[in-house]
């Protein structure tokens, strides 16, 4: 996480957002290799379609000028470490689950994460000790959101999806999120959609329900047991 939020801060937004888009190839690749997961042909076409859409879906901002491609090569590595990174914890607790639960997963990785990022805000209170009265009613409500909400909960239905469904089941699923980065962009930033977002769309869409077919977790198998 300190990699890819530094990664972040390096990188412009469009090149990180490419780079967030491979996620799901590390993360099936990886399957394939250490897991013996197996592809199919309708998969892969599924895993393409995805990965297009969300290229376009991407890329739409720069064609209307709205944003240019600016490469910032050392973001962009400290992205591809940190998508390295996520995808041995993919990896690594799958073969986890069958010994632990979600629960004590996500618990013993934010009592580490807690110990390892307490020298960098020791440090910055050391550095600057008046910070926390500056901290506005807003900003402690976003800590808190982000605390509960977009870390502890997101992770622990993170982690028991993980532990319910293949690799493979999962990595599509990071498509969805330049869809819903849309939404809140639309709806709270005020941001513009412009036709070529909605076709994307339609095809990460495709993309998803074609990756997900055969799957004894996709809703047609479901529906004729």
């Amino acid at each position: 996480m300190v990699l890819f939020a530094f990664g972040l801060d390096y990188s412009s937004v469009i090149p990180a957002s490419l780079i967030i888009a491979t996620t799901p190839v590390f993360d099936v690749l990886a399957a394939v290799i250490f897991l013996s997961e197996r592809i199919t042909q309708v998969h892969k076409i599924g895993i393409f379609l995805g990965l297009l859409g969300s290229l376009v879906l991407i890329v739409t901002p720069g064609l209307f000028g709205e944003e240019t491609f600016s490469f910032n090569l050392f973001g962009n590595l400290l992205l591809l470490i940190s998508i390295a990174l996520g995808t041995i914890f993919v990896i690594g607790a799958k073969e986890l689950f069958r010994k632990y639960s979600p629960l004590t997963l996500g618990t013993y990785s934010f009592l580490i994460s807690t110990i390892l990022f307490a020298p960098f805000a020791l440090a910055e209170f050391v550095a600057e000790p008046g910070w926390i009265s500056q901290v506005s009613l807003v900003s402690w409500a976003a800590i808190l959101f982000s605390g509960i909400f977009a870390s502890f909960l997101a992770y622990l239905l993170f982690e028991w999806g993980l532990s319910r469904a293949s690799v493979q089941l999962i990595a599509p699923m990071s498509y969805l999120t330049p869809m819903i980065s849309i939404v809140i962009g639309i709806t709270l930033l005020g941001e513009k959609l412009h036709l070529l977002s909605i076709f994307s769309g339609l095809i990460i869409l495709l993309g998803v329900y074609l990756a997900t077919y055969q799957k004894p977790h996709h809703h047609l198998h479901k529906r004729h047991r």
